[in-house]
């Protein structure tokens, strides 16, 4: 390590700067010391990337020369998620004008129908041409998703989307494949016709038959045989494709317009899928018998609380405040009861009060009951006009919203092939409701095909997509533990087509609390692994939340020393301090230390990366003792 630093001090003073290089490869990488198990102590492998898919996987072999390394530490690889279908990154804009003959207000009524009509109609809009993903999909690779379908909505037939991947990089070079479906929903956007459910299915029937004359037309015309010129129209050739044998993603929450969809279909020959999804397992029979997928967004809303645990919570608090009779202690009198011979020396009893005292007293007692019975009735008076809602209600609200919530259950059971999708959310919120799902009773590993090799199924992705597997793109995840086990599991490392980013994960955020016991504050010597890195020193300190400091001493390549300031926190016995320096101007080295902590000692892995390099070695860090040999 210490010759690539000198190499790398060297350029970084050496004019002038390199050419930027546009068409970045990635660089052949090996994951080292994963596993691809939830157990503990599943075996540990190794798997290589090389040119954007996985070349390898090896278990007790050595890593071959000229990969890049990165440590996993022993972190579960997972296959990124797919999200199969999002509304985020294509901005529909303005619907164009009228494609047909603009009518003259001057002249009499229409006769007949308008050549082109499209209100609602836009199948030739392609969200590869508009693709821009929100901070360059930072939100995805964060979540751990690998692939998103970018969806044109809002309009009876919106267009076609787009399969990217989320990764830093030009819109050419994240689009997959254009067109997996065409989108449609039983809304429009705009005044007039039409604006109605039976508006909307005479508009679609209208077009379809519109797009099945184009094809007769153009036939016609290939052909060689006398008809009507077919106009040139971009739609009409997207509604023939789409008649050809092209998928349809129906947007549809209820079952209704699930089985509206389905008789649409039927009419005109047509494949679809169902987007939504919430009522789906009312229809479940039906979309299993026909293969038809769903794409659930688990739009849910709100939880609505369950008034029958709330009820019985009261019943349990209202039990264990209740004292049985009998059970006051002997010898102990209880308040109001007792007797004239328990009276205290010079106190009078009640018999011995004067009566004008006892009469101002019965006074004062029956103005506070006054007073009393009228806060009362005004309280009473007052809630009178709160509206409660009756608990019968509130219990098939309850129901309601599990059905929703459960749906996804339900179709599991009845083995329609179903995916994930944040809709209009984010995909943190989308990953969270299918661990809410797993804890409900989803099966875990039918959750997680459900967001990789399931949902790569449904999309078409390319072969090998959403797996492990030799020969599959390289979209890598390494996590902590099971995400979707664990709600606080953090995402180390995110691998998209074979471009590892490393992710900052909770290291400045919320954490388990240090265990009791320990406290990293003090004098360390750490030594590390690679014999060509010096010993360094570091002064910690621990806050009570875990949160550290730490001011430590490195050398340079030249034996030079230089200091660092390094931040971090202790979370459970896992500890991780990262920082910067630059110990000559322009030259920035990233330093990351992550280990496991001990009353007297700490080890792990740290991580050196500056310009031209980015190495993984182990350490062992001790406490400093003080000069008396006690601990510092």
């Amino acid at each position: 390590m210490n010759n690539i630093l000198i190499l790398a001090l060297t350029l970084s003073v050496s004019p002038p700067a390199p050419a930027q290089n546009a068409n970045r490869l990635s660089p052949p990488t090996a994951l080292e010391q994963v596993r691809l198990e939830l157990a503990e102590d599943a075996p540990l492998v190794t798997i290589l990337l090389r040119d954007g898919r996985i070349s390898a996987v090896l278990e007790n072999k050595p890593t071959p020369a000229g990969f890049h390394i990165i440590d996993g530490e022993g972190a579960l690889a997972l296959p990124a998620f797919v999200d199969a279908s999002s509304d985020s990154g294509c901005e529909m804009g303005e619907a164009p004008e009228d494609v047909d003959r603009p009518l003259d207000p001057r002249q009499g009524v229409l006769a007949d129908m308008r050549r082109a009509n499209r209100k609602g109609l836009r199948p030739a809009f392609r969200a590869a041409d508009v693709l821009s993903l929100p901070d360059d999909g930072a939100a995805w690779r964060s979540s751990g998703f690998g692939s998103v379908l970018v969806c044109p909505h809002g309009e009876l037939l919106s267009g076609t989307s787009c399969l990217v991947v989320p990764r830093e990089a030009a819109p050419r070079d994240t689009v997959v494949r254009e067109g997996p479906f065409q989108h449609a929903a039983f809304q429009a956007t705009g005044s007039g016709y039409p604006s109605t459910l039976m508006g909307y299915h005479s508009q679609l029937r209208q077009f379809f038959e519109d797009s099945r004359h184009q094809g007769v037309l153009l036939e016609r015309r290939a052909s060689g045989r006398s008809g009507p010129r077919p106009p040139l129209d971009r739609d009409l050739d997207a509604g023939l494709e789409l008649l050809a044998g092209g998928r349809l993603m129906c947007d549809a929450q209820t079952s209704r317009d699930i089985l509206r969809w389905i008789r649409l279909a039927d009419e005109y020959g047509v494949s679809i899928a169902i987007r939504g999804g919430n009522e789906a397992w009312r229809v479940a029979s039906t979309l299993a018998e026909r293969g038809i997928p769903v794409i659930l967004t688990l739009d849910w809303g709100e939880e609505v609380e369950d008034p029958l645990a709330e009820e019985d919570s009261e019943d349990e608090s209202a039990s264990v405040g209740d004292e049985p009779e009998g059970d006051t202690p002997d010898g102990e009198a209880l308040e109001g009861e007792a007797s004239d011979d328990d009276t205290p020396d010079g106190e009078a009893s009640e018999g011995d009060v004067p009566d004008d005292q006892a009469s101002g007293g019965d006074t004062s007692q029956a103005e506070d009951s006054d007073e009393e019975a009228a806060a009362g009735e005004e309280e009473e008076d007052s809630d009178q006009w709160i509206y409660h809602e009756p608990q019968t209600l509130a219990v098939e609200r309850r129901r309601l919203w599990l059905e929703k919530r459960d749906c996804a259950l339900r179709l599991a059971e009845a083995g329609v092939p179903f995916a994930f999708g944040t809709g209009g959310e984010q995909p943190s919120e989308l990953l969270e409701n299918v661990r809410t799902l797993v804890n409900e009773g989803l099966e875990r590993e039918v959750a997680l095909s459900a967001l990789t090799r399931g949902a790569a199924l449904i999309l078409a992705a390319p072969q090998g997509s959403g797996t492990l597997g030799v020969g599959a793109p390289a979209h890598v995840a390494l996590w902590e533990s099971d995400p979707l086990g664990e709600e606080k599991s953090e995402l180390r490392w995110i691998v998209l087509d074979g471009f590892p980013s490393e992710q900052a994960g909770d290291e400045a955020g919320d954490g388990d609390p240090p265990d009791e016991g320990l406290d990293a504050t003090g004098a360390w010597e750490l030594e590390f692994a690679d014999e060509e890195a010096r010993p360094a020193t570091a002064e910690i300190v621990m806050d009570e939340d875990g949160s550290l400091t730490a001011d430590c001493l490195l050398t340079s390549p030249e034996g030079q020393p230089f200091p660092m300031e390094l931040e971090g926190r202790v979370s459970g016995s896992s500890l991780r301090l990262k920082g910067k320096a630059e110990p000559m101007e322009g030259f920035v080295i990233e330093v990351s230390l992550r280990g496991t902590l001990e009353e007297e000692a700490f080890s792990g892995q740290a991580r050196w990366k500056g310009p031209g390099f980015d190495e993984s070695t182990g350490f062992t860090a001790n406490r400093k003792p003080d000069q008396t040999g006690g601990r510092r």
